[in-house]
């Protein structure tokens, strides 16, 4: 988990959230692009419904902190819906995007971490999370 918290929050060290003037626009691409990589590297071992369980629990979490956050749980039971997760963070300031949609990936983090250990949640995501 070390590797995740040092790159944390993931979206805020993306070229595109870091460039001068930068929107909210920016950092929910970030974020996006991030939760595609975790979909694309955790659905062939987790199954849609196990990675969009954990993304559903990850919300509730973080909603605590960030309550905008509960817009997206819609239906993301069967589903992440990251649609969705992109128009709200859209809506929020740049920093509100960039610290809720970190938290959000830091939460999921945390939950997959704990279900499987940092050894093969870093194997898993270690590429997601370095870049």
């Amino acid at each position: 988990m070390d590797n995740f918290a040092q790159c944390q929050p993931a979206v805020a060290h993306s070229p595109s959230a870091m460039r001068d003037g930068a929107d909210a626009a920016s950092a929910a691409q970030s974020v996006i692009s991030t939760w595609e990589d975790i979909n694309a590297a955790l659905r062939p071992i987790l199954g849609q419904q196990g990675v969009a369980a954990l993304f559903s629990r990850s919300l509730l979490l973080t909603s605590a902190e960030y309550p905008w956050l509960m817009r997206v749980q819609a239906d993301t039971l069967t589903h992440p819906d990251l649609a969705l997760l992109q128009t709200v963070l859209q809506q929020q300031n740049r920093d509100s995007a960039v610290a809720g949609g970190g938290a959000l990936l830091h939460t999921y983090y945390e939950l997959l971490d704990s279900l499987l250990g940092p050894a093969l949640t870093e194997r898993l995501l270690g590429a997601v999370v370095a870049h």
